[in-house]
C-alpha cells in the first residue's frame, strides 16, 4: 500500500512539472502579445485598434493560462505532499523498528 502512495506521488510530480511548463507558456503568450501590439501603430505613433485588440486578447489569455496553471500547481503540490506523508505513515505503521521521518524545507507554504 505504501508503494501505491509513492507511485501516486511520482505521477503527481510529473503533473506539477507540466503545470509549470504550461504556466511559462502563458507568461510568454502574455508578454509576446503585449510587445507584438506595438507593431500596429497609426501615423501619429499610437497603437491602433487592432493592436489594442491583439494586446487585450493575448495578455488576458496568457494571464488566465498562467493563473490557472499556478493554482493547479499549488493544489497539486499539496495533494502530492499528502501522498508522500501517507506513504511514510503506512510504512512506519508496518515497520516500527525502522521509522522514516520527513522534513520539508521548501521555504514557502502558501496553504
Amino acid at each position: 500500500m505504501a508503494v501505491s502512495e509513492l507511485n501516486r506521488y511520482q505521477s503527481g510530480r510529473r503533473s506539477i512539472q507540466k503545470a509549470a511548463y504550461v504556466g511559462s507558456v502563458g507568461f510568454f503568450i502574455a508578454l509576446s502579445s503585449f510587445l507584438y501590439s506595438y507593431i500596429f501603430r497609426d501615423s501619429q505613433g499610437n497603437i491602433s485598434n487592432r493592436g489594442k485588440l491583439v494586446r487585450n486578447i493575448g495578455v488576458s489569455s496568457g494571464l488566465v493560462i498562467l493563473g490557472a496553471s499556478t493554482t493547479y500547481g499549488f493544489i497539486s503540490l499539496k495533494v502530492n505532499d499528502a501522498h508522500l506523508l501517507d506513504a511514510v505513515r503506512i510504512y512506519n505503521y508496518s515497520n516500527s523498528e525502522r521509522l522514516i521521518e520527513l522534513k520539508f524545507s521548501r521555504g514557502i507554504d502558501l496553504f
